[in-house]
């Protein structure tokens, strides 16, 4: 395969397609909807009057629930993209015969049945519309399209209501309506076909396993099981009925006003087109201002107290002028139910479904999780239905009048209320209950599977020499779940050349493994009979092979003896030490077995030892990090190792690394600790408040110096600031997870993550009923969606500040503290400064040159030499030697840009890009260059990853060789070089950074299979 020098991430196109796509449907299916509920009430009540109307909805609602129902029984055994062209297809099919019907037959009953098929169509909608949007996030990442959606369908109902008015004085009959209905759901059929096409087939089959689409499926099937769901059910079609009930009053005595069809679609049409305008307003500046700053308490009670007030108002009027005064009563009466109206309509789309949506997610981890569409459909189409009913039997006795019906609707809404403020009140109780602390838990040590790739050589090396320990104490639990070919090889010729008669039990399960090749199982057999012919002599031998005998017996050695052999310089020695250690359980020894993680070559199994002493080995893992603290590798091997057992002693030395120490190991203790489910008291939640304002004030800082880095216009540099800030915020919700939960704080992050309007006020939410006010306020300016700018300026009243000058942003950066800031984005501003300016800089720089750093002292040259021999020469005396000749062979011009670490961490993010370059900078550091591939650049053992680079044409050809012999290149040019990465290096880095093993094993299994 061959990978661009300075490749990045995907431009997006892919993605704008499928915004297109969806917001064109979306406008489309608005169309559809509008012109057809125009058309049908218009036509309808032209003829019938509104008692008819009740029935009708009866019948609509019973009809939408069938094909509802039938829709579902077929999503069963038919792939989606299939069922969606056929739905969408049968609805065009029945838009053209119900408007060929009624041009040769426009009787009443065709009437009729138009009405009645209104609702069951739009509701057949919701599915098809509802599943392309979810396949087309699944293909576009969980890019959130929702608000794209949400606003095509408002605007294809504007565009048909205003259309109305125009073509009706341009003399279109109003059953011709149905034919625009029928063109807008037959493009929506090309433009499905297209979409399934270009997006869908991936996404045919279900890819979510069986317990989430469970859990999608039954979110509504069985409210009575989950009392919140049935009051989440209950809020739902009450909404709906509140709204059919307003809907009804308005349509009777707009029947009144406008007796001819064409006059009242004229009306409806304008109503609909300014209520769409209103809902995009509520939609867009409202609903997120009042959820911003009222929370979810206001958007889900401020609807139906407004209804009610609105009812109430109607009511009172009517009574107190009453119906038959046409000169005020009458207007004034219409101009509450219109008013009732057009707020009910705007507030569905705006404000309830949504904030039903934020509702629910309070039920799962998945910040996806919806209400299933069919039914969601089902929901609506039982408010009809009941809606229908009641409105039916008001309607049968005489005495009851138009004006009564808002009675009813005042309790209807005060109902309404209740519930929403009960709802509420739940909703707060399940997210208070999710932060309740479940007690602490031990992490399993066992290797998981999560990274395993067969077939993969290094993992198979690495996974030997993770078990070696085990296998040779008798543990051979873990050949019954590798059957990696190259694991089982490696374990044969360590046993053969090794001579390792501690392998023996191992070897005997390999051979008796039927699912082990033939050839394989063979070759240890032999090597079983060589080693028990050896094992049979050695009884009175010395030196390694007595140590091998003592490990294989099962009487316990002498303590000093064991102590001896550890502190042989021999390694082998000492691995049969820890074995020896591990299987008879020498606690008193583990001082030593500690000793051994400072010896890289037998690093991993002194870990694995004291892993398998669990809590035993706490304390002494305690002490020994006190004395080696100094070393950061080692540091973050002994945290990591503290934090598989969540001891109280352990979570508590844990926690106290939080105030101390660097960066890297408070991230890396932060993590073990997070894990352990532990229980803070209140002096501990103290400190974590602190810290919590602390990272906050730190991100603060870094978002405003990111605008004055943005104007710089280095997108290398812009992303290592993103990184940056994402990096802390990954260390803030840690935080976050120690002081309210894992769990309720994992859904923050999730619903972060998603970036719907939806998902982020369920995130907010969350944080305004969990947090401390005194994190609170700056927590959810923080996680906010608002421009950077205004997000600054509130966040600026806790942490004064301002946004950094451009003139001074260079030395800002290059002098913060280490701790706040990493190596990386300064490497970046450096090589973005096109020389010094000023003697202030240039004595930070210069202090640069004595950086431990490579990959600083390297840029701080390039900038040297673009700036002038001067500040160098008055350095040049206090540096050592050997750093200054490389230095000055950078200042000279006589290393080549492809030699600087800069330009090897940009070639390795290249390959590797969802792995951080700050965490890239070691691996870059032993990457070798050259432009004449010799035998001497070789590794001396265990392989290297070659590339060959074409620097004319960017690009490198990446080959994997597990042997040290010299390969052809095909690369001869003068343009040529070549990068060596030894397979020893990568293994080191994988154990310092075993987060990043999927993707760097993915990586390899591709060059595996070129």
């Amino acid at each position: 395969m061959r990978s661009s020098l300075l490749r990045f991430s995907n431009t997006g196109t892919g993605k704008n397609t499928a915004v297109y796509l969806l917001a064109g449907q979306a406008l489309l299916m608005g169309i559809f909807y509008g012109s057809f509920d125009i058309t049908a009430h218009s036509m309808f009540l032209s003829i019938f009057d509104e008692k008819m109307m009740a029935r009708a909805y009866i019948l609509s609602g019973i009809t939408g629930l069938m094909l509802l129902l039938l829709y579902s029984k077929l999503s069963d055994t038919i792939r989606f993209s299939r069922l969606a062209l056929a739905n969408l297809l049968f609805i065009s099919i029945v838009t053209l015969l119900l408007w060929i019907l009624l041009i040769f037959n426009p009787a009443g009953w065709a009437v009729f049945l138009v009405f009645i098929m209104m609702g069951p169509l739009n509701i057949l909608v919701i599915p098809t519309f509802a599943g392309t949007s979810e396949r087309m996030m699944q293909k576009t990442s969980g890019l959130p399209l929702s608000h794209k959606t949400d606003t095509g369908i408002i605007l294809g109902i504007l565009t048909a209501g205003f259309s109305f008015p125009f073509l009706i004085s341009a003399g279109i009959e109003l059953k011709h309506f149905l034919l625009l209905s029928f063109l807008a759901v037959l493009s929506a059929l090309f433009l499905q076909i297209y979409a399934g096409r270009k997006f869908l087939f991936d996404h045919d089959l279900v890819q979510r396993s069986d317990g989430d689409s469970k859990q999608r499926k039954s979110v509504f099937i069985n409210p009575a099981g989950d009392r919140y769901i049935s009051m989440i059910t209950v809020f739902i079609i009450l909404s709906v009925i509140t709204s059919f009930f307003i809907q009804y009053s308005f349509l009777a005595v707009t029947r009144i006003q406008y007796p001819a069809a064409e006059d009242m679609a004229h009306f409806l049409g304008l109503f609909t087109g300014f209520m769409m305008i209103f809902t995009l307003i509520l939609t867009f500046p409202v609903f997120p201002y009042l959820i911003r700053n009222f929370r979810l308490r206001a958007t889900i009670s401020i609807p139906p107290l407004i209804i009610a007030g609105l009812t109430t108002a109607v009511l009172v009027t009517g009574f107190m002028t009453g119906t038959s005064n046409a000169a005020s009563g009458i207007t004034l009466f219409f101009i509450l139910l219109a008013l009732s109206r057009f707020f009910s309509g705007s507030f569905r789309e705006s404000m309830e479904s949504p904030s039903a949506s934020i509702l629910l997610r309070a039920r799962g981890r998945n910040p996806e999780i919806t209400p299933d569409p069919v039914m969601k459909g089902v929901l609506f189409g039982t408010g009809i239905i009941l809606s229908g009913l009641i409105l039916t039997g008001l309607g049968i006795p005489f005495f009851i009048k138009l004006i009564h019906f808002p009675l009813v609707l005042v309790i209807i809404t005060l109902i309404w209320v209740i519930i929403a403020f009960r709802l509420y009140s739940k909703y707060s109780k399940i997210i208070r209950k999710s932060s309740e602390p479940a007690g602490s838990k031990e992490i399993t040590t066992e290797r998981g599977d999560d990274y395993m790739i067969p077939g993969n050589r290094i993992m198979a090396e690495m996974e030997f020499a993770g078990d070696f320990i085990n296998l040779i104490t008798g543990d051979i639990s873990i050949l019954q779940k590798n059957h990696n070919q190259w694991y089982i090889e490696k374990i044969l010729d360590h046993a053969e050349i090794r001579k390792e008669i501690n392998l023996l039990p191992a070897l005997k399960k390999i051979r008796s493994d039927s699912d082990i090749p033939r050839e394989t199982r063979m070759r240890a057999s032999g090597i079983i009979q060589d080693l028990e012919l050896l094992a049979s002599g050695l009884r009175q031998n010395g030196g390694k092979l007595r140590a091998m005998i003592i490990l294989a017996g099962e009487r316990i050695p002498p303590v000093s003896e064991v102590l001896k052999l550890i502190r042989e310089s021999d390694d082998d020695l000492k691995v049969i030490a820890l074995g020896i250690i591990r299987k008879f359980r020498m606690n008193e020894l583990l001082p030593e077995v500690c000793g051994c993680l400072l010896n890289s070559g037998i690093e991993v199994h002194a870990e694995n030892v004291l892993k398998s002493f669990r809590g035993d080995a706490d304390q002494a893992l305690r002490r020994f990090y006190l004395v080696s603290s100094e070393n950061p590798v080692m540091s973050r091997t002994i945290l990591r190792v503290l934090g598989k057992n969540c001891s109280s002693e352990n979570a508590e030395f844990l926690f106290s690394l939080l105030r101390t120490g660097t960066r890297s190991t408070r991230e890396t203790a932060l993590r073990s600790l997070t894990s352990c489910n532990f229980t803070i008291n209140t002096d501990e939640k103290d400190i974590l408040l602190r810290l919590i304002s602390d990272v906050t004030g730190i991100i603060t800082w870094n978002l405003s110096a990111g605008i004055t880095i943005a104007r710089i216009g280095s997108r290398i540099l812009n992303d290592a600031m993103i990184e940056e800030n994402r990096r802390w915020t990954t260390f803030l919700f840690n935080l976050l997870s120690v002081a309210y939960g894992e769990k309720p704080v994992n859904v923050i992050r999730e619903n972060m993550e998603r970036g719907t309007l939806q998902s982020l006020s369920h995130a907010l939410e969350i944080i305004g009923i969990l947090c401390d006010e005194q994190v609170q306020a700056r927590l959810s300016v923080l996680f906010g969606r608002t421009p950077v700018r205004r997000k600054l300026r509130a966040l600026f009243r806790f942490y004064p500040g301002e946004i950094p000058e451009y003139e001074n942003i260079a030395s800002t950066v290059i002098n913060r503290d280490y701790n706040l800031l990493g190596v990386w984005v300064r490497a970046c501003m450096i090589r973005n400064i096109p020389k010094i300016t000023g003697n202030e800089m240039a004595e930070s720089l210069v202090a640069l040159l004595f950086s431990p750093e490579l990959i600083l002292r390297q840029e701080t040259a390039k900038l040297l030499a673009r700036s002038g021999s001067e500040f160098y020469r008055q350095a040049s005396d206090r540096i050592p030697e050997e750093m200054k000749r490389t230095i000055e062979s950078i200042i000279d011009g006589s290393v080549k840009e492809c030699e600087l670490q800069y330009n090897k961490v940009i070639f390795i993010k290249s390959l590797l890009n969802r792995l951080p370059e700050e965490n890239l900078l070691s691996l870059a550091a032993e990457l070798r260059y050259t432009d004449l591939l010799l035998p001497e650049n070789l590794p001396v053992e265990s392989g290297y990853i070659l590339w060959e680079c074409d620097s004319r044409i960017n690009e490198c050809r990446g080959r994997i060789f597990y042997d040290n012999i010299l390969r052809g290149l095909s690369l001869k040019e003068d343009d040529t070089f070549c990068y060596i990465l030894p397979l020893s290096v990568l293994t080191e880095y994988l154990k310092r950074y075993p987060e990043h093993s999927r993707e760097i094993f993915t990586y390899l299994d591709e060059r595996r299979n070129q």
